[in-house]
């Protein structure tokens, strides 16, 4: 029998390292967290079960309707469900991910197991995550922010939270682009010199629209509907900035109050609230 060089045992074995790598896994309810969940037909129960089995970097599928637990999100990921599917989850997803980490949360449906209580996607530490066509309804806090992150959301609907969006860290950056918050107490919340931007997005039947509170903090909002909410529009607090520019502010309690800086630019619409602006308003001038 012929000998295999030391190169070619090298080369041998590093192949055998490459097709070792599994880039995605699948979850269904006919699951089982014992499978291999290297397709469909043997899928994992749940998204622990098949965030485990994945490399860093890969992907979790989740192939049909159901009930799934919640996670643990520690490395870079991508939780996909596809159009057609609604994958219900009445537990949180909670990323503990490295500083460098890519997270994505795609197409999940977050109902809170006890109403007002607990977070649906807490983030804790990540490099970035991006939270896109999600339902969030019925916790304490929909997303809460607690790390120097990028966060996305994206075409995601918050309801019936006691928070929607809760920035909580200095060094955190959040966007929210075609976010429908709808009957939270606070949409948004911004605090402890966070930064938050709001685009193109329906705030409406709150009881605070979006708040930014603490030296430092600032949120700024465009092209975005902000009405019905049975307090402030736009509450900004005293040390802290806002920024509203090309939107709607209508049907509020008070439009746009003010304790500390806030810009709205001339080409909004602040009208028919019940008192339209509190405090200093800066008029900005379109550049």
């Amino acid at each position: 029998m012929k000998k295999l060089s030391i190169g070619a045992l090298l080369i041998l074995g590093l192949a055998s390292v490459s097709q070792a790598q599994i880039s995605r896994t699948f979850v269904g309810v006919n699951g089982n967290d014992l499978n291999n969940c290297l397709d469909p037909s043997t899928a994992c129960r749940t998204l622990n079960g098949a965030i485990g089995k994945v490399d860093a970097g890969g992907e979790v599928i989740v192939i049909e309707t159901g009930s799934y637990a919640g996670a643990t999100i520690t490395k870079s990921v991508k939780i996909n469900v596809p159009s057609g599917a609604v994958a219900f989850s009445a537990l949180s997803l909670t990323i503990t991910a490295g500083v460098n980490d890519v997270v994505v949360v795609r197409g999940m449906t977050m109902k809170a197991l006890t109403p007002g209580s607990n977070t649906a996607i807490n983030i804790t530490s990540a490099g970035s995550v991006l939270i896109e066509n999600c339902v969030i309804d019925g916790w304490d806090k929909g997303i809460s922010v607690a790390t120097g992150a990028r966060v996305d959301i994206k075409d995601t609907t918050m309801r019936g939270n006691a928070t929607g969006v809760s920035v909580t860290n200095a060094n955190a950056r959040v966007s929210a682009d075609q976010v429908r918050a709808i009957r939270n107490t606070t949409a948004f919340n911004v605090t402890a010199g966070s930064l938050a931007t709001i685009g193109r997005s329906l705030l409406a039947g709150n009881t605070t629209g979006a708040t930014a509170t603490g030296a430092g903090s600032a949120v700024t909002i465009s092209r975005s509907q902000i009405s019905g909410q049975l307090g402030d529009g736009v509450l900004i607090g005293a040390g802290a900035f806002g920024r509203v520019t090309d939107s709607i502010v209508s049907g509020n309690l008070v439009g746009l109050s003010n304790a500390g800086t806030l810009t709205s630019l001339g080409n909004n619409a602040v009208s028919g609230n019940n008192t339209n602006t509190s405090g200093t308003i800066t008029a900005g001038a379109l550049q």
